[in-house]
């Protein structure tokens, strides 16, 4: 069961490959929406795909430390928030209890587990470094709950969807603990291509996420990651989190 796409390519008959997260496998899709897993590796996050010169199948180069391309899932709404959690046992109960403790970020670039903490720090006049004891970056969100639920640190902030898949299909470290704050609703992460790609090749790509969900095989798949289907989203769902980035820089 995957939560995130982490990349995307085309092998040479035109089906897309996607390398996905947190078990590491690699679907194909057809340009009619059909999918099948083509590949597992052993490590959980597959960020780069490519097909070799001869057009031989894909080449998976699995990486821990990229940075993820997410798909926007349609659960009946195409917004994710940032929860900040705390141990299930612990005795703080608002952010405000955070004060002095020790806090876990996801990665630098997350907007959820980085830059929503970080924001809310700003309106307070204070930064990460002011205002907990101690940060560290562990680079997935599934590592921050696993923190908060060992008492390895006393809080984070976590991407919603991953905290609520992980609560609904393996609640083992979830259920060790407790939201005590959500953040205003941001766009859902989207599906992006690179600048200047080809008009017909983004909308092969387009489609076969668009449609998906009309195949079995593509909706199991879209299922088993508590996804109902891809919807078109308008850049401008993101400018709320642009408008956080350009707040902070300006203090």
């Amino acid at each position: 069961k995957q939560t995130h796409i982490m990349c995307l390519t085309f092998d040479t008959k035109g089906n897309l490959l996607a390398g996905s997260a947190p078990n590491g496998l690699v679907y194909r899709i057809d340009p009619a929406g059909k999918a099948f897993v083509l590949y597992q590796d052993t490590l959980p996050e597959i960020h780069e795909l490519a097909v070799d010169s001869k057009g031989r199948g894909a080449l998976a180069v699995p990486s821990l430390h990229g940075v993820p391309a997410p798909t926007p899932p349609a659960c009946g709404n195409t917004a994710y928030y940032s929860y900040i959690i705390v141990n299930r046992d612990s005795a703080i109960r608002s952010f405000e209890g955070l004060r002095g403790k020790s806090f876990a970020f996801a990665d630098p670039l997350s907007n959820s587990g980085t830059l929503v903490p970080t924001y809310m720090l700003a309106q307070m006049h204070e930064t990460p470094d002011t205002y907990f004891s101690k940060t560290i970056f562990v680079r997935s969100h599934d590592k921050s709950i696993k923190a908060v639920a060992q008492g390895i640190v006393d809080g984070a902030a976590v991407d919603s969807l991953i905290w609520e898949y992980e609560n609904h299909t393996n609640p083992e470290f979830t259920s060790r603990t407790r939201i005590i704050k959500k953040s205003p609703p941001y766009g859902i992460p989207p599906v992006v291509v690179r600048p200047g790609l080809d008009a017909k090749l983004k909308k092969k790509i387009r489609l076969a996420f668009l449609n998906a969900h009309r195949d079995p095989k593509g909706k199991a798949i879209l299922a088993g990651m508590m996804i109902d289907k891809f919807v078109p989203i308008e850049d401008s769902a993101y400018n709320s989190i642009r408008e956080m980035e350009e707040w902070i820089a300006g203090q």
